[in-house]
C-alpha cells in the first residue's frame, strides 16, 4: 500500500531476533512472532530508519560549504 514512497524506508532483508532494538519487545517474547510483535519490530526500525536519514541530512547541510559562510555571516 506504500506505492507512494520513492525508495524503501527500511532493509527488505530478514531481520535476526539479535537485530531488534533492545526494549520493542519483552525479553521472554516466544517464536514464531506473532503479528502484532511483528509490526511493532517494522514501525520501530522505520523509526529509527527515519532518524538516521535526518541525521545524515543535517550532516549533509552543515557540511555544505554555503552554508558554513552563511552562519559565519551572521
Amino acid at each position: 500500500g506504500n506505492r507512494d514512497l520513492p525508495f524503501a524506508t527500511q532493509r527488505s532483508d530478514r531481520w535476526s531476533m539479535h537485530e531488534v532494538p533492545l526494549g520493542v519487545l519483552p525479553e521472554d517474547v516466544e517464536l514464531p512472532l506473532t503479528r502484532g510483535d511483528r509490526n511493532k519490530i517494522v514501525q520501530t526500525l522505520k523509526s529509527l530508519d527515519v532518524q538516521r536519514r535526518v541525521a545524515e541530512a543535517h550532516r549533509i547541510i552543515e557540511s555544505n560549504p554555503a552554508n558554513v559562510n552563511k552562519e559565519s555571516e551572521e
